[in-house]
């Protein structure tokens, strides 16, 4: 590779990368980020996005934060809402909902609109940590940005208040999504009907869901 370093452009490098941890071969892919600037290929966010993914989802948050530290500090690149949004779902799944609440406020003070995909990250893993009224609080945040929530946010809240054998907060939840317009998946309805099944009042809402 790096004999081919003087045939190497941004694009070719960002592509690697993004195959390279597509692969699951992570390091392999920051080993060629730190390269670039050697070869004159100056890194991008597109650089940093797929790398810093991969290590959220492979449960390496802490390097992923360092690497993140690392981009905030190239004033070449500028952080994006898919990165902050891998930040906050890696420390969700990780427990850390404090630090992912810091990251979202970050991001907004950075005049960065979070989307659809951030805060059903954050919704889902203060479900995932029985914390429901926050969640429940950041959905009606997100909608007080005008940010919609789709069938996955409301799958997510759904779910996690059937298992937590609050039916009536989920059919709540169920017919709040007629009434803003947001079509049901089957996901959201095999997870209200999994719950009505458990308490017993299937019965009762069957013609509705039908």
């Amino acid at each position: 590779m790096t004999d081919m370093g003087n045939q190497l452009d941004a694009i070719t490098c960002n592509t690697l990368i993004h195959g390279l941890c597509r692969a699951g071969k992570v390091g392999q892919a920051l080993q060629l980020k730190n390269k670039m600037v050697n070869w004159n290929c100056i890194p991008t966010v597109v650089s940093y996005t797929p790398i810093i993914g991969a290590l959220c989802k492979g449960g390496s948050v802490d390097d992923a934060l360092i690497l993140f530290s690392e981009m905030l500090r190239d004033l070449n690149v500028v952080p994006d809402v898919v990165v902050y949004s891998s930040l906050i779902n890696g420390l969700c799944n990780s427990g850390r909902l404090n630090e992912a609440k810091r990251l979202l406020d970050e991001m907004v003070s950075r005049g960065i609109s979070g989307n659809v995909t951030t805060y059903s990250c954050i919704i889902h893993g203060h479900c995932k940590h029985g914390r429901w009224g926050e969640a429940r609080r950041y959905l009606y945040e997100m909608m007080d940005r005008g940010i919609s929530p789709d069938s996955v946010t409301f799958g997510i809240l759904i779910n996690s208040r059937c298992k937590d054998g609050m039916i009536e907060d989920a059919w709540g939840l169920f017919e709040f999504m007629d009434k803003i317009n947001i079509k049901r998946d089957q996901i959201t309805y095999n997870s209200m009907m999994d719950g009505l099944c458990f308490a017993g009042r299937l019965q009762r809402r069957l013609i509705y869901l039908t």
